[in-house]
Formats: C-alpha cells, structure tokens, sequence
C-alpha cells in the first residue's frame, strides 16, 4: 500500500510535496501497525486464557463437563480412525463441593 501511496504522489504531486506527503504517511502507518500488533495479540491472548477458563472449574480448577464432552469426542473418533477399543470409566463423587 505504502508503495503505491508514493507511486501515486510522486506522479501527481509537486516534488517538494512528495517528501512531505511521504514522511507523513510513515510517521503514522508504522506506530499504527505498532499499535494494531499490540492489540491483535492481546486480544489472542485473551482468548486463550477465556478458553482455557470455559474448560476449568472455578472451585476445583479441574477440568469441567465440557472438558470431558471434547476429550470423550475426540477420543471416540479416534478410537473409530484406529479400530481400536475404547473403554470409559466415570465416576461421581458424591457432596464432592460440601
């Protein structure tokens, strides 16, 4: 983009202007694509941490139902894949939060 902003200036715009207009562009495109890097990896940073959250028990920090939903799933399908047997064991702890 940066390039085709100074090829459009330098045909259209008087010399001592090119300069300017161009010194101008990079001083704000760069700290901007700073800034948006910045963010963008907050934000995924965020989401990581939001993931991970949605998987943990707040209480207990173990891994909670839908934890064992995913983990269940993929392995069944995996089990499927390979033909080979698959066998699950739950058990429920009873008053386990009292």
């Amino acid at each position: 983009m940066a390039g085709a902003y100074l090829a459009v200036l330098v045909a259209t715009a008087p010399p001592d202007v090119v300069a300017a207009g161009w010194l101008t562009l990079v001083a704000i495109l760069f700290p901007a694509a700073g800034l948006v890097r910045a963010v963008r990896d907050g934000v995924t940073q965020l989401v990581k941490r939001l993931s991970e959250a949605a998987l943990t028990g707040t209480l207990t920090g173990l891994r909670n139902r839908l934890a064992l939903d995913r983990e269940l799933q993929n392995e069944v399908e995996s089990a499927l894949r390979s033909g080979e047997p698959l066998s699950v064991v739950i058990r429920d702890l009873d008053y386990f939060k009292s």
